[in-house]
C-alpha cells in the first residue's frame, strides 16, 4: 500500500489502522499511523513510534518489520539501519525469503540515504537475488533502481541511465507510485551528472504534479527530491516553476518537520533565491547537527553553500563549506 502511494490505498491504510487495538500492538499502530502521513503530526507518531520501542521484543519478527519501517520513514535513519539489520538477521534464520527480500530492500534505502553506499550497493544487490528468486517484482524493481541511482551518483550515468531504463521495461509504473518517482530520480541524476541538466528537471519534475498547486506524486518519496530539483531548476533556468513547487509544497506541509525533511527545503530554497536571503536558508540548512547523519545531502548544501559564496568574491568564508563537502 505504501507503494501504491493512491489516495484509495491511503484510505484502505486509515481504515485499518482505525481497528488496531492501542494497546495490544504498539508496533503495528505506530506503523500503521506514521505510513499513512508521515509528514504530519510529527510529535503524536514519535510518540506511538517511542511507545512501540519501548514495548519491542527483540526477537519477535512483527515487532521488529513494523518498527524498521516506522523508524525508516519518519527519518530515524540510524536507528532505522539498527533495527532493520536486526530484522534481516532474524529472517534469514526463519527462511522467509520474500519478506527477507522487502526488509533487505527498505535497508537498502536507509544504508543509501545514510551515506553507506558501499553498504547500500551490497543490500541491494542481495535484495534484488532474493526477490527475484521470491517473485517480489516490486522489490527487484526497487532495488534495480537503486542500483542505478548509486551508479549515476558515482559517475557513471551511461549505465545508470541505461539500468533504469531497461528495469522498468513492460512496467506499469502507475500501480507504484514510489517506485515511478524513483525511477525519475535516478534518470535525473543520470542526467544531471551528464550535464544535461535540462532533461534532469524534467525528470525530477516529474515526481510532483503538473496541477495549479504542485503536489507530490508519491506523498513521501517525492518531497526528498526538492533540493535536487532546485538544483537541476538553477542549471536548467527553470527557477519560477521550481520555486512554485517548492512553495506548494512546502505549504502543504506541517510546521513540525523531520531535520533532515527541514534541510532538504531550506537548501531548496537557498538555491532558488534571488536575493541574500539565501544565505540564511543555507545556514539554517546546515544549522542542526542531527543532519550529520544524512552525509551525502549534507555534503551537497556545502557544495552549493561554498559556490554561492565563491560567486560573492568571500573565497575565505567558502573554503570551510567546499572543503566540508569534499571530504
Amino acid at each position: 500500500m505504501y507503494n501504491s502511494g493512491t489516495p484509495f490505498h491511503r484510505a484502505e491504510l486509515r481504515r485499518i489502522g482505525a481497528l488496531l487495538d492501542d494497546a495490544g500492538n504498539p508496533a503495528a499502530l505506530a506503523w500503521s499511523q506514521a505510513v499513512v502521513d508521515p509528514h504530519r503530526q510529527r510529535a503524536r507518531l514519535l510518540g506511538l513510534l517511542n511507545d512501540a520501542l519501548a514495548a519491542m521484543s527483540q526477537d519477535s519478527l512483527a515487532d521488529l518489520t513494523a518498527l524498521g519501517g516506522t523508524t525508516w520513514i519518519l527519518d530515524g535513519t540510524e536507528q532505522a539501519i539498527r533495527i532493520l539489520g536486526r530484522t534481516t538477521d532474524v529472517i534469514r534464520r526463519a527462511g522467509s525469503a520474500g519478506t527477507n527480500a522487502t526488509v533487505t530492500q527498505a535497508l537498502a534505502l536507509a544504508l543509501f540515504e545514510s551515506g553507506s553506499w558501499t553498504a547500500a550497493q551490497d543490500a541491494a544487490d542481495e535484495a534484488f537475488w532474493t526477490a527475484t528468486e521470491a517473485g517480489a517484482d516490486n522489490v527487484t524493481l526497487g532495488s534495480c533502481l537503486l542500483q542505478a541511482t548509486l551508479r549515476a551518483l558515482r559517475g557513471d550515468h551511461a549505465t545508470a541511465r541505461t539500468q533504469a531504463l531497461e528495469a522498468v521495461r513492460g512496467v506499469d509504473l502507475r500501480r507504484s507510485l514510489s517506485l515511478q518517482v524513483r525511477h525519475r530520480h535516478a534518470l535525473g541524476m543520470a542526467a544531471f551528472v551528464a550535464g544535461d541538466h535540462a532533461d534532469a528537471y524534467e525528470q525530477l519534475r516529474a515526481a510532483f504534479t503538473r496541477d495549479f498547486r504542485p503536489a507530490p506524486v508519491h506523498y513521501h518519496a517525492s518531497v526528498y527530491y526538492l533540493g535536487d530539483l532546485a538544483a537541476a531548476a538553477v542549471r536548467a533556468g527553470r527557477r519560477e516553476d521550481a520555486r512554485t513547487v517548492v512553495e506548494a509544497v512546502e505549504h502543504s506541509l506541517e510546521p513540525d518537520r523531520s531535520p533532515r525533511l527541514a534541510a532538504v527545503l531550506h537548501r531548496a530554497a537557498a538555491l532558488l533565491s534571488e536575493t541574500e536571503d539565501a544565505e540564511r536558508h543555507f545556514r539554517a540548512a546546515l544549522a542542526d547537527p542531527a543532519t550529520d547523519c544524512w552525509l551525502f545531502e549534507r555534503a551537497l548544501t556545502h557544495l552549493d553553500f561554498g559556490e554561492w559564496l565563491r560567486r560573492r568574491r568571500r573565497s575565505a568564508e567558502a573554503r570551510p563549506h567546499l572543503g566540508a563537502a569534499l571530504e
